[in-house]
């Protein structure tokens, strides 16, 4: 079992992304070689299961029933940050931030750099056309509407992933 929805997706999509590669028979008598920290559900499935599964767990997150929570978790797991798959998340943003804001393409780097890529301040209040104050607080608004994407989009897939069985249900007793 996965301990959260947010490693669950993390190993999914880096199976994913790793390719199958048949091993010669000189590779294969050295043995399986020995993970640290393996998941026990997964110690056993061979490559071809274990892509699978990944899948699985991929297929589940496409399901979410929001449009915004699949393209965050396709954004922040798959890496797809291009315009095109980022629309929703945008139209969001946007939504958020007023009618005031004519950037798009400033916005758009605020959400880049949300997922990790590096911009430069300078760059982006050029795109965004105002001081640095207002650079400040669009940047806060983009990532607390990022966040709030964050938090309802991990929850919805914790919810699946337990009704899946492949996280531990979480007990509150609060």
């Amino acid at each position: 079992m996965f301990h959260s929805a947010h490693s669950a997706l993390a190993w999914a999509y880096q199976v994913s992304a790793t390719p199958i590669v048949k091993l010669s028979s000189v590779n294969a008598m050295c043995g399986t070689p020995r993970r640290s920290g393996q998941n026990l559900l997964l110690s056993h499935l061979s490559v071809h299961e274990q892509h699978a599964q990944a899948a699985a767990i991929i297929g589940i997150a496409e399901r979410l029933e929001d449009p915004a929570y699949r393209e965050y978790i396709a954004a922040r797991f798959g890496g797809m940050t291009k315009p095109e798959d980022v629309t929703v998340m945008m139209n969001r943003i946007f939504q958020a931030l007023g009618t005031g804001i004519h950037g798009r393409r400033g916005a758009y780097k605020l959400l880049l750099c949300y997922f990790g890529k590096t911009i430069s301040h300078k760059s982006i209040r050029y795109d965004l056309a105002c001081g640095n104050d207002m650079v400040v607080a669009i940047r806060r608004g983009v990532y607390n509407m990022l966040d709030v994407i964050h938090s309802r989009a991990m929850a919805d897939m914790a919810e699946d992933l337990e009704s899946h069985g492949l996280i531990a249900r979480e007990w509150n007793y609060a």
